[in-house]
């Protein structure tokens, strides 16, 4: 069963290899609108029902844009900082970025033993082979997850995992 697990998580060298994020800078587009929506939705929620998170990473995070408008936010309405902020992604880019309060990793999230009270997902699903296998390993690792999944249909990455 651990093999399948294994086969079913190819990671494309498509991201591993830097292509994908050659112009980052295409990635900061819409950064604000996806951790202004995000946040709203999580305030309300973390507030309605009194519920705290101490630990916070996002997963693809690609140039680090989202997380750390994330973290400025939620600093900005409880006026506490989380205890660990981490971004992952498989990207080599991710070695370069630097901030005080992040600590960027390259690697498969789910080869890392860490746990995080919330996990967020902006852009991610939809280039992963094995969607629900995914978030399956996901939740084992987080209490909440939150997406973001892009609505256009890819034609490229769904050709892409047929085959996989």
């Amino acid at each position: 069963m651990k093999n399948k697990k294994k086969k079913n998580r190819v990671i494309d060298p498509l991201y591993s290899s830097g292509k994908f994020h050659e112009e980052s800078s295409k990635n900061n587009n819409d950064a604000k609108f996806k951790s202004e929506c995000f946040t709203k939705l999580l305030f309300r929620i973390l507030d309605k029902y009194k519920l705290k998170i101490n630990s916070y990473t996002d997963v693809g995070c690609g140039n680090g844009q989202v997380i750390k408008l994330v973290r400025d936010s939620y600093n900005l309405k409880y006026k506490k900082k989380l205890d660990k902020i981490c971004g992952f992604d498989i990207h080599p880019f991710i070695k370069e970025i630097r901030d005080d309060e992040i600590t960027f990793v390259q690697n498969d999230f789910l080869e890392s033993k860490e746990y995080f009270d919330l996990v967020t997902l902006f852009d991610v699903i939809e280039h992963v082979v094995s969607p629900i296998d995914f978030l399956k390993s996901v939740s084992e690792k987080s209490c909440f997850i939150g997406l973001h999944i892009p609505l256009d249909n890819n034609f490229n990455i769904m050709f892409r995992n047929l085959f996989r």
